[in-house]
């Protein structure tokens, strides 16, 4: 029970697609694990968000371009700035 092993090193590589917020406050998002075709949405706020992303080591894809200026503003530098 006390195992933490990232989902990375268990399942292989994860993918994360910024979808947008929600209430100003909370990053919606896609996640998936080797197929990008087969994702689960996830809802966190930016802090929970961030460390989901650490520490599963993700890929961020490319957002889209509607939201992410909005995301970029709740997560502050976290983005590459190709994204903002």
């Amino acid at each position: 029970m006390g195992n933490k092993t990232p989902l990375k090193k268990l399942l292989g590589k994860g993918f994360v697609k910024i979808l947008g917020t929600r209430l100003g406050k909370y990053i919606e998002f896609e996640f998936s694990l080797n197929d990008s075709d087969l994702a689960v949405e996830l809802i966190l706020p930016p802090d929970a968000f961030k460390a989901f992303c650490e520490a599963n080591d993700v890929v961020m894809l490319s957002p889209d371009p509607q939201p992410s200026r909005e995301v970029a503003g709740l997560l502050g530098k976290f983005m590459p700035d190709e994204f903002e």
